[in-house]
């Protein structure tokens, strides 16, 4: 399967949720009670307008302890309850919990409230990636953990098809919203967009096919250019480090330093972001839209968080793991100036109207707050 965009279809990215939409009421309280909220995201404050302000208070969740995977068992089974003890400190009089990422903590938060009766804070998810299970030990771990994920009220995830959380997790879209990420780095608007650029680049950390960009790089004939940070930072994230034969049309380039990822991408023609097919979690999301708010056309294999978010035209989808598709796509793109630069200018659109961290934060408190009896949703500008 290969979706070649319209070049003049343009999509917003303010989607609704599978449930529903997000409606532009204002928010009232039902009482004149303060709505604590519990949360590891950093400036969640920032979100907050004059209205919020009046009856919402949000104190931050500490981070995770260093050093909780080292040490003895023993060291690690005290560092992990002296956690679960602090965690549990700091979020017992909330009336929500938001938790993103930490798959730790948020077991912990889960069994709080299965645990303990006095405990009733609503418990909201963000970006939680799972895997699908593979070993016998993994399959059985996928079962407790659909178990202890049902005390979870709300996931906000940015990609839409759930077969894969549902099916293995119980993740249903009765309990999720979709709420698009954010662009990350947002350059200065002042500045003229960089010319086409030298090479076809493939980056980023998570869940990366390299085997499959590589050999695609090879068949295409194009320049290509291979990026990736260190060992111990992307095998963390399901991407191996490659150990193959490099074709002489690629660079490959080992390099941890922030501002080098962005100005690959800056200096590219074409981004690529290839995925494996029985991936049921988002991936390459805030590259593609590093990518696309400078410019950079995409080209990004069938997934969560791809094909099912970008309907519009903003990107090239490909099938996972077929790098002869992947080449052609490649190929056609480096010869066809007014078909790339179509559809690079329509991801652009797309990734002005993602916004930044305070646009993903408002509509995290409005889904949030909607949990809360007589509390009505409410979308702030």
């Amino acid at each position: 399967m290969q979706y070649w965009p319209s070049p003049r279809t343009r999509t917003s990215a303010h989607s609704v949720s599978e449930s529903g939409s997000l409606p532009a009421e204002q928010a009232c309280p039902a009482d004149k009670d303060l709505i604590k909220i519990a949360s590891n995201l950093d400036r969640l404050n920032d979100a907050l307008d004059d209205s919020l302000k009046a009856f919402v208070d949000i104190h931050a969740i500490p981070g995770e302890d260093l050093g909780l995977s080292q040490g003895s068992i023993a060291q690690k089974i005290y560092l992990r309850f002296k956690r679960a003890i602090k965690l549990f400190y700091s979020v017992r009089n909330a009336n929500i919990v938001i938790l993103s990422g930490s798959p730790g903590d948020l077991i912990n938060l889960c069994l709080f409230k299965f645990a303990i009766p006095n405990v009733s804070y609503k418990l909201v998810s963000i970006d939680l990636i799972l895997q699908k299970p593979r070993t016998m030990k993994q399959h059985f771990l996928a079962k407790l953990r659909r178990i202890i994920l049902s005390e979870v009220d709300l996931f906000i995830n940015h990609f839409r098809h759930l077969q894969g959380y549902e099916s293995i997790y119980g993740i249903s879209h009765d309990r999720s919203v979709y709420i698009p990420f954010k662009v990350n780095e947002i350059p200065n608007p002042k500045m003229s967009p960089s010319p086409a650029g030298d090479y076809v680049l493939c980056t980023g950390r998570t869940r990366r096919d390299v085997k499959t960009f590589v050999e695609a790089i090879r068949l295409s004939g194009c320049p290509g250019l291979l990026h990736q940070e260190s060992a111990a930072i992307i095998n963390s994230h399901g991407t191996a480090t490659w150990q193959g034969e490099i074709p002489e049309n690629l660079t490959y380039i080992i390099d941890d330093c922030k501002e080098a990822f962005i100005n690959y991408i800056s200096n590219a023609r074409i981004v690529v972001i290839p995925r494996f097919r029985d991936d049921i979690a988002p991936a390459g999301i805030a590259t593609y839209l590093s990518a696309m708010i400078r410019r950079r056309c995409c080209v990004l294999s069938e997934g969560p968080g791809h094909d099912d978010v970008l309907t519009g035209g903003q990107a090239v989808i490909v099938e996972p793991e077929d790098p002869e598709q992947l080449a052609k796509a490649i190929r056609r793109l480096w010869e066809d100036d007014e078909l790339r630069t179509s559809i690079a200018e329509c991801g652009y659109a797309y990734a002005q109207s993602v916004g930044d961290e305070r646009r993903l934060h408002s509509d995290i408190l409005t889904a949030s707050l909607a949990l809360l009896p007589g509390i009505t949703q409410h979308r702030q500008a």
